[in-house]
């Protein structure tokens, strides 16, 4: 039963997103930002509809095949090619997987519903769905970090899941001692996850990544210290304890950024739109806030200074000022559309005389 999971979790994420495909512009601007904690807000670039609805889908749908793959005789063969033999070998290959399988099984759908989770939050931050979705999100992974933590003790030294050393690997009693360690540490950092997805879903995210790299960081130490020559494995932890106690400061300074922004109204959405005057009409780039009903103002960017795009940007000067402006615009519930300059030479017409756009034609609601 729990190989079935990760098919279903794929048939309603690829539903989903065959679903969500015909109401996605062109060119969609995902909000990453509202669940990561370390993409800038406004950071994220245009992706294609396609991408947006089955590009994430299809990529795990490949992760999933990969780890299938990986535990089976085949994927050993494989393994053995390019990694040491402390790390794959007969005695952590296939068969090790075997052992622990349903184990393994739990973990990798606790993977793959994870990440097609994420898939649907990025849609529903696109489509305008509720503010508390991504909270919901991260509420929900913190409950997969408690039942990974729960099954973590179960694993058995292998070279695909689990917290894969030289060591570990090679002693199965500290094999155990450290994953019931890491288990524990585990439970309680989905705990935390799913608390501080009150304060917000990149506040929950860096809690949830954050608290599972220092939680097996930790139990690698305490675990080796129990052992016989333990002092080779304390400084590369120690080491990886100090970068992330370097990078969660300004980490957290972005999250709280992040959550203090509303989701609904940072959300936006690109299309082409020409713009007639005249004889002459000017290619240009609508961006219009999603999530919003009823008719909003309308703000026009005509390009000029010569041959200049839709973005700002000439043969000498690339500063995408526009570009800029026409993406902060939608945060004020403004529709900007951007326009290229009629002397670039991109205009369809016969006139070089700066136009005086018309936009009352435009359906805008």
């Amino acid at each position: 039963m729990r190989r079935l999971i990760p098919i279903l979790c794929l048939v309603a994420s690829f539903t989903l997103g065959a679903w969500a495909y015909g109401a996605l512009p062109d060119a969609v601007v995902p909000r990453w930002d509202a669940v990561l904690p370390w993409i800038p807000i406004g950071a994220a670039h245009p992706v294609s509809r396609a991408f947006a609805a089955l590009g994430l889908p299809a990529i795990v749908l490949a992760v999933w095949l990969l780890l299938r793959l990986l535990a089976s005789p085949l994927g050993e063969r494989m393994g053995r090619r390019f990694f040491p033999s402390w790390l794959v070998s007969a005695r952590t290959g296939a068969g090790a997987v075997e052992r622990f399988g349903p184990t393994f099984d739990a973990i990798v759908a606790a993977v793959v519903a994870g990440l097609l989770l994420f898939h649907a939050v990025v849609l529903g931050t696109v489509l305008g769905w509720p503010a508390w979705t991504p909270r919901a999100f991260t509420a929900l992974v913190g409950a997969g970090l408690v039942a990974v933590g729960n099954v973590m003790p179960r694993t058995r030294p292998n070279w695909i899941a689990g917290l894969r050393t030289r060591r570990t690997l090679s002693d199965p009693d500290l094999w155990r001692l450290t994953h019931r360690w890491f288990g524990a540490l585990l439970m309680l950092t989905g705990l935390a996850t799913i608390a501080a997805s009150w304060f917000g879903a990149p506040v929950a995210v860096l809690v949830g990544v954050g608290g599972s790299l220092v939680s097996a960081l930790v139990a690698s130490i305490v675990a080796g210290r129990s052992k016989p020559g333990a002092s080779g494995d304390r400084t590369p932890a120690a080491i990886a304890l100090l970068v992330v106690a370097v990078v969660t400061p300004p980490m957290a300074a972005r999250a709280q950024e992040n959550t203090a922004r509303p989701t609904a109204t940072l959300a936006y959405a690109e299309e082409d739109k020409n713009v007639p005057s005249g004889r002459i009409v000017l290619p240009g780039t609508l961006t219009v806030p999603v999530g919003r009903r009823g008719p909003t103002p309308v703000a026009v960017i005509v390009a000029g200074s010569g041959p200049t795009d839709r973005n700002g940007n000439g043969p000498l000067v690339q500063t995408d000022l526009y570009a800029q402006l026409r993406t902060s615009l939608p945060r004020g519930a403004w529709r900007p559309c951007g326009t290229t300059s009629a002397a670039s030479g991109r205009a369809r017409g016969h006139s070089t005389t700066p136009p005086s756009p018309s936009v009352t034609s435009w359906p805008m609601s």
